[in-house]
């Protein structure tokens, strides 16, 4: 769990670093823009200046009369005062555009064939870091109903347990954690309304206990052939009590999420092309997922008298992969959710006490 909880802070300083990052080059973009429009300024008087002189060796070499060289002079300064107009209004255009579509600026040179390839890290488009090919006359699709997200989601696991409270439950609140990871597909429903979607995908589930009291699981197989897990004490050792480290246990599955997911989306139109923009806007998410788990495993770590650490592990049975399914539902803003998920399977086969899975994070759609 620990890996787990590291390569999660690598991801979110990488996402956090994304969303700054692409603010400050937006800022950055208008900031050399006014700075272009104060050099164009500079620029056309500097050669005004120089055809002025131009036109005055000319004339003192006499190519030229007195009357031509005031109406060249005229003419000159007023194609570098249409200059300036012209020059500093693109750049307001511009400037208007990153400003009206939040730092995005629309290609509108569709029959150029430039290329650029590029090592970057990007906010545009959601494009994250990685090599980015960027082709102007590619064809735009002008409605996309389905885009794709990367799902991170951390937070609380515990079990409810049949007749019993759940302030009474045998696992660590905040020692006992779920992560989640894995890629969606996020479906329109509706051609023309975007407040209705279809998400749809796969994940990686790591579910955690650690229980409380000294204590880990006992895994018996009878001779029936019939496999109990219950929760023991740590036995003493020659009369003296033992004492447990850290005892935790983990199921590991995969997973196919599919939610409805409603939420306001605004349609935006760009020139060639139609987009609904949902970003920053709430969402709300319900549905369940069904999958397989493919590993259980325990470890108990048992401190001696010499703080000698021995380690026991369970691993990969095959009687324990078994289908499983769930409830889920998420809420929040933008990127982030509030996520929720109860596991209808029990956690335990047999005739071992019913227990299911809880689990309460935060969830991260990139």
């Amino acid at each position: 769990m620990r890996s787990i909880t590291q390569y999660l802070a690598v991801v979110l300083v990488i996402f956090i670093s994304q969303n700054v990052l692409g603010q400050e080059k937006y800022e950055r973009q208008i900031e050399r823009l006014n700075a272009q429009k104060e050099n164009i300024e500079i620029q056309e008087k500097q050669a005004l200046k120089q055809e002025v002189k131009d036109i005055n060796r000319r004339m003192e070499k006499g190519d030229l009369t007195l009357a031509e060289a005031k109406l060249l002079k005229a003419e000159v300064a007023k194609k570098r005062a249409l200059n300036i107009e012209e020059r500093i209004a693109i750049i307001d255009n511009k400037i208007s555009l990153l400003q009206r579509n939040e730092g995005k600026l629309i290609e509108v040179d569709s029959l150029s064939k430039d290329e650029k390839f590029a090592l970057e890290l990007d906010n545009d488009d959601d494009f994250i870091f990685g090599i980015h090919v960027s082709r102007r006359n590619r064809n735009v699709k002008y409605d996309k109903k389905t885009y794709s997200d990367l799902v991170l989601a951390f937070g609380l696991n515990n079990a409810l347990i049949h007749g019993e409270s759940f302030a009474d439950s045998p696992y660590k609140f905040f020692g006992s954690r779920f992560f989640e990871i894995g890629y969606a597909w996020n479906t329109r429903v509706f051609r023309n309304k975007g407040w209705l979607r279809f998400k749809y995908g796969f994940s990686f589930q790591f579910n955690g206990l650690k229980p409380t009291e000294n204590r880990f699981f006992d895994v018996d197989i009878d001779e029936f052939g019939i496999r109990r897990v219950n929760l023991t004490t740590l036995p003493d050792e020659n009369g003296e009590p033992r004492e447990l480290f850290k005892s935790k246990y983990r199921m590991d599955s995969f997973i196919i999420p599919l939610h409805l997911e409603f939420g306001e989306a605004e349609k935006k139109e760009y020139g060639n092309y139609t987009r609904f923009d949902k970003h920053n806007n709430f969402k709300f998410g319900i549905g369940g997922y069904f999958g397989f788990n493919y590993s259980n495993r325990q470890k108990v770590f048992i401190a001696s008298r010499k703080d000698l650490l021995a380690t026991y592990a369970t691993g990969n049975n095959s009687q324990n992969r078994r289908t499983i399914f769930g409830l889920s539902s998420y809420a929040g803003f933008g990127d982030m959710s509030l996520y929720f998920k109860y596991e209808l399977t029990q956690i335990f086969d047999g005739p071992s006490v019913k227990q299911n899975n809880v689990s309460l994070g935060l969830r991260f759609d990139l």
